[in-house]
């Protein structure tokens, strides 16, 4: 008898929640009444990414929009509940530069918010221009007359408005960025024509090689350790141990004893007959928690690691770069801080990294070899658009590297990443 009337009271209270009146709030397990306390808007160009926070959220609740101009609103796909804890979701095929007013329902309980979509090009008017020139006479100041000789002396005195415009040749160097720019007003570093050359490599030819006692295998001693090496322009492939070297006896690769700093290559023909590229720096632009910085028309090759990183920036533009032979193109992290790591914009550049031949799947996956176009790990909002990548084993990835902060770390937010190939 008692059981039975332990089931007859839940099957009463089920049915009682269950009837609750249209428009009358549900109580959560400790009492609080469902509420919706923040609602955060993130816009890109045609898409506005929204999350709700609160007490007591629904597994699911309306998303309502409309353009400042209308009075009918839309409905949107329906914001989800995920495992952060807030509801989240977006709207897409939206006017770019255009405002909205956003509201999210679930019966009773809604929140509302207006905001702007990104403009579909962005526009740069430099207060300051600052010129460098790869052949101009030490002890430059910046102007047409006496320009800086190296791209890291122009980014040195740059502040926000400034234009630091690169002519063409070959810099062989590393830039950092000492200081942000303010919001619309970026410290840009522009190539001035379609011959400003980031090159990272050290130059190997000649009569260098001394002949291993195996078939087609040479060696000769380096400066420093190194992570990319390329044949006439072209990645040559890394093998991962000595012995796998002396093994491939049809193949061709090089291998780095880093205890004796002898690089050993195997090559089916003599090795005096070709170029060499060892990458001797690691970056071409290396931007580190600064904000508001624009890259754009630059040639980057042969460097180890990667073209451009951006390790918690925000407010970052790379555009219509020519970014190859290296083990990533772009490299966007997010380690820690809200407002880091936020609105980087990757577009029209073509990014590829060249191989002497084609090697296995399984020599690649998990090796040195394996490299990525571009990465994206940054916090929230990046447009990916109109970008070529080629030669790469892997095109582009997105996730977050800041797993100890969030519980979904494979999910890149607010991230549009469209019109690629």
């Amino acid at each position: 008898m008692t059981s039975s009337k332990y089931i007859k009271v839940l099957l009463l209270i089920t049915l009682m929640v269950g009837f609750l009146p249209k428009g009358e709030f549900s109580a959560s397990a400790n009492g609080a009444a469902r509420a919706f306390t923040t609602l955060d808007l993130h816009p890109n160009i045609e898409t506005i990414g929204v999350v709700v926070n609160g007490v007591d959220l629904p597994q699911s609740a309306e998303l309502q929009y409309r353009r400042s101009d209308e009075t009918t609103w839309h409905i949107g796909h329906p914001l989800m509940l995920i495992d952060e804890g807030g509801l989240a979701g977006s709207l897409f095929g939206l006017l770019p530069s255009t405002s909205y007013s956003i509201k999210v329902v679930d019966g009773a309980t809604e929140i509302s918010g207006e905001i702007k979509t990104q403009a579909e090009n962005l526009q740069f008017l430099p207060s300051t221009v600052l010129h460098v020139d790869a052949t101009a006479e030490p002890g430059g100041n910046g102007t047409t007359d006496a320009p800086f000789r190296s791209i890291q002396e122009g980014v040195n005195h740059a502040t926000p408005g400034t234009q630091v415009l690169v002519a063409d040749g070959i810099y062989h160097e590393t830039i950092q960025f000492m200081r942000s720019g303010d919001a619309e007003n970026w410290i840009q570093v522009k190539a001035e024509g379609n011959g400003a050359i980031l090159d990272g490599a050290e130059v190997l030819s000649g009569d260098i090689w001394e002949k291993h006692s195996q078939s087609k295998i040479w060696s000769m001693e380096v400066d420093y350790f190194f992570r990319y090496f390329a044949r006439d322009g072209q990645r040559f492939f890394n093998y991962a141990n000595y012995a796998n070297m002396l093994n491939d006896t049809g193949g061709e690769g090089w291998y780095l004893d880093s205890s004796t700093m002898k690089l050993y290559i195997r090559n089916q023909s003599k090795p005096a007959k070709y170029i060499w590229q060892m990458a001797s720096q690691d970056i071409a632009f290396d931007i580190n928690n600064q904000n508001w910085i624009w890259i754009e028309g630059f040639e980057m090759r042969f460097y180890n690691k990667r073209g451009v990183k951006a390790e918690n920036a925000s407010h970052i533009v790379i555009r219509k770069n020519k970014i190859h032979n290296v083990q990533v193109g772009v490299f966007v992290n997010w380690t820690d801080g809200e407002a880091r790591g936020n609105d980087t914009r990757i577009e029209y550049n073509e990014i590829y990294d060249p191989p002497v031949n084609e090697w296995n799947w399984h020599d690649v996956k998990g090796s040195s070899m394996e490299g990525t176009g571009i990465v994206l790990r940054g916090h929230r909002g990046a447009i990916v658009r109109g970008n070529e990548i080629h030669n790469f084993f892997n095109g582009i990835y997105t996730g977050s590297s800041a797993q100890w902060q969030i519980r979904n770390p494979e999910l890149a937010f607010d991230v549009d990443v469209y019109d690629n190939y």
